[in-house]
């Protein structure tokens, strides 16, 4: 058990100092955008691209009230919502 202790700790400290390093540039960028507050679709965009910065849009207009889903799943305009 002392061993696989003395071997197990070691590697697992060598693997977190590499995933840290590795990380560096990646944890700036989103320090960044963070500090800017971006919009959720831009976030979304730049997260997954166009398909989820477009579901966000859409959620978020469902949320806001502009846009009402049917039980079958279609998207309907609300009066609520803009022109």
């Amino acid at each position: 058990m002392t061993s696989w202790l003395l071997i197990f700790a070691p590697c697992n400290g060598l693997r977190g100092m590499y995933c840290w390093f590795r990380d560096q540039d990646e944890r700036r960028v989103v320090e960044r955008l963070v500090a800017f507050k971006p919009h959720p679709v831009q976030a979304s965009f730049l997260l997954g691209g166009m398909s989820e910065a477009a579901e966000t849009a859409v959620c978020m207009l469902v949320d806001d009230g502009a846009v009402k889903v049917s039980s079958t799943g279609e998207l309907r305009p609300t009066h609520r919502g803009r022109k």
